[in-house]
């Protein structure tokens, strides 16, 4: 009995968020948050990096870093469950891909391509990479602002990286994934 529960992994919960001010207007800024436990040092508070400035881009965002902060240190055998309280996020990840990838990345009435499309493949991929390494990664939606410390806390998180000016966003150390899904460092962006 004793050596059934060693091999029992537990589930490490991960809990992300996206937020921006102005959303959908002229000089919307997005910033991101990422919550592994209360002062973890992999905590992440963030500006969105790039032109476009939305909540769907910093929701999706927010999935990207705590998968590829996960990366660093995974080991084979390891589950995680990362939380985000965007159905949209985790609709695109989990059901709409599936289609999008058979219709050439058209939405589903054919009106125009996938937005965000190169942070949803890259979530994919980062997907296809730890099933590689045999580590269980599920993405699942909760309701946000439902007093779950784990979202509250991420949500803190996001917000108060909006108020970060570019002069203050630094630069982030990010894993660079190969072709055949192998981590190869880290690279500045």
């Amino acid at each position: 009995m004793a050596a059934a529960a060693e091999m029992t992994t537990t589930k490490v919960e991960i809990w992300t968020d996206g937020a921006c001010v102005n959303n959908g207007k002229q000089g919307a800024v997005a910033g991101i948050g990422v919550w592994f436990g209360k002062d973890d040092p992999r905590n992440v508070s963030e500006r969105l990096p790039g032109d476009t400035q939305t909540n769907n881009r910093a929701e999706l965002f927010a999935i990207q870093r705590a998968l590829e902060i996960t990366m660093l240190s995974c080991t084979e055998g390891e589950k995680y469950v990362v939380f985000s309280d965007s159905e949209y996020a985790v609709k695109a990840q989990t059901v709409w891909i599936i289609n999008w990838r058979a219709n050439g990345w058209r939405t589903t009435r054919g009106r125009g391509s996938v937005k965000n499309r190169d942070l949803i493949e890259g979530i994919d991929h980062l997907f296809y990479t730890f099933a590689r390494k045999h580590v269980q990664v599920q993405l699942r939606w909760v309701r946000g602002h439902c007093g779950h410390v784990g979202n509250e806390s991420a949500d803190s998180l996001a917000t108060r990286a909006c108020k970060i000016t570019d002069d203050e966003s630094p630069q982030v150390k990010r894993p660079r994934i190969d072709e055949e899904g192998e981590k190869k460092g880290v690279r500045l962006e």
